[in-house]
């Protein structure tokens, strides 16, 4: 690992060094605190309260992750780069743009080759059969793939009640 880097290796059960941080972040939930903000002020000199409603924190997110955000046209695209300056280095893919469509036009987009990936929130059962989503795999046009989902979905009877 570079000299900017650390391994964590969290142990069964742990719940960070503040527990109220989620067991997924890294233990630190990095924010810089020189970074200035809107009114002037460094942000370690912004109480927490604050940060929620920080154009800085909702809508230019500094990120330490593979991607920073490059654009963000509400309700339309969101452009993410790749970050030069991520510890693991460069992510295979440069840009990834994340469009917000309606239903009708996402699927549309899809079959003409506009989209690259659709999830299955998107993609209903109905809509394999109404898109003809099959004849198009069959086409090349796209390829289907079925992820197993990590929600277990059940409903508990209580029949036998005394």
């Amino acid at each position: 690992m570079s000299g900017s880097a650390y391994r964590v290796t969290w142990q069964p059960g742990s719940l960070g060094s503040t527990h109220q941080q989620p067991y997924f972040l890294p233990p630190f939930s990095r924010v810089p605190a020189h970074q200035i903000i809107w009114d002037g002020r460094k942000l370690a000199d912004v109480p927490f309260i604050e940060w929620s409603g920080l154009e800085e924190f909702n809508h230019q997110p500094l990120g330490v992750g593979p991607y920073v955000v490059r654009e963000w046209v509400y309700g339309e695209k969101i452009i993410l780069d790749a970050n030069p300056h991520y510890f693991r280095g460069a992510p295979l893919t440069p840009h990834i743009v994340i469009k917000f469509m309606e239903h009708d036009q996402a699927l549309r987009s899809l079959l003409d080759g506009e989209v690259d990936v659709l999830d299955w929130e998107t993609i209903g059962p109905q809509d394999i059969e109404d898109y003809q989503m099959m004849q198009a795999q069959a086409e090349g046009k796209v390829r289907l793939v079925l992820l197993p989902s990590a929600t277990w979905e059940h409903v508990d009877f209580a029949l036998f009640l005394k």
